[in-house]
């Protein structure tokens, strides 16, 4: 899963993060959870990518999802989350389990299994 921090650079995007912050108080503020990423969006010519966010927190955010330009949005500066960034480990234990390519190869076999 990833996660972006969003900070308001416009009037509009600190009203936007206010609203969410007091109808969320659980929600830390800062971070967002990325519900799906797309090159193009229909309701804005800018190149992509853009991401559909949300803020993170269990509580029902349906109502102030958002469309954020990753590049060059209007209301916000969008930056990486630390949470989002995968450790050294868990790249190793990506690459350790696929040929290079994505393709997922199968654990070697040790005795005493049964195929």
């Amino acid at each position: 899963m990833e996660f972006l921090t969003l900070e308001a650079k416009s009037h509009k995007g600190k009203n936007r993060l206010a609203e969410a912050q007091s109808r969320l108080p659980k929600w830390d503020g800062k971070t967002w959870r990325v519900l799906q990423e797309k090159m193009d969006v229909l309701f804005d010519r800018r190149q992509g990518p853009w991401a559909h966010v949300t803020p993170d927190t269990d509580e029902n955010t349906d109502w102030c999802s958002r469309w954020v330009n990753l590049r060059e949005d209007d209301n916000f500066t969008v930056t990486a989350n630390v949470r989002s960034q995968a450790t050294d480990a868990d790249l190793s234990r990506q690459v350790a389990c696929t040929d290079g390519l994505g393709v997922a190869v199968p654990s070697a076999p040790t005795f005493g299994d049964k195929a």
